[in-house]
């Protein structure tokens, strides 16, 4: 993602970075690609989810973009309401689809209320998290915020292993997957 803003970045933007962020910009970009390889019979390979995430990070990457232009013409919050609208929109179309209208009924049926009040704050925080990124859009350079945003993988980290030694009735956390 941060490769893909970092070009769109230049060449759409006119964005430009000074030489320690671009080090560090460098430092974080390897250290995510070091990640990614799993040693699997004696050899070293890129793991198979990365691909599928490399397609997505790309398209994050390019709504990054794209947002961090929007910013520039309009007003942030009906930028941002109009971007959270549509993303709704589209969230809700996969409710035309019979087999996922029917399991997600289910699901709502049938999930406990523990469930129901983790799904409830996982929105939330992702409402929160869309926020906080898109106001660093519109405060700095494009390239960076999305540089930055690349700890969100440490925290991840940082979180499941942690949850699944204190409380490993909730998440098991396998480290070599």
């Amino acid at each position: 993602q941060a490769l893909v803003v970092l070009v769109l970045s230049y060449l759409f933007l006119g964005e430009r970075l000074t030489m320690l962020q671009c080090i560090a910009f460098i430092l974080i970009l390897m250290g995510g690609f070091i990640i990614s390889i799993k040693k699997d019979r004696g050899m070293f390979r890129i793991r198979k989810a990365f691909w599928l995430a490399f397609v997505a990070v790309c398209l994050w990457g390019t709504n990054i973009a794209i947002l961090s232009y929007v910013y520039t013409k309009i007003e942030f919050w009906s930028g941002l309401v109009i971007s959270l609208f549509i993303s709704s929109l589209v969230g809700l179309s996969f409710l035309a689809n019979r087999t996922i209208r029917s399991n997600f009924k289910r699901v709502l049926h049938k999930s406990n209320k523990k469930v129901k009040m983790l799904i409830l704050s996982d929105g939330l925080l992702h409402v929160f998290a869309i926020l906080g990124l898109n106001y660093a859009l519109k405060l700095g350079p494009a390239s960076l915020v999305s540089v930055i945003s690349g700890f969100q993988a440490l925290i991840v980290f940082l979180v499941a292993i942690s949850i699944s030694k204190y409380f490993p009735k909730i998440l098991e956390e396998e480290l070599d997957r």
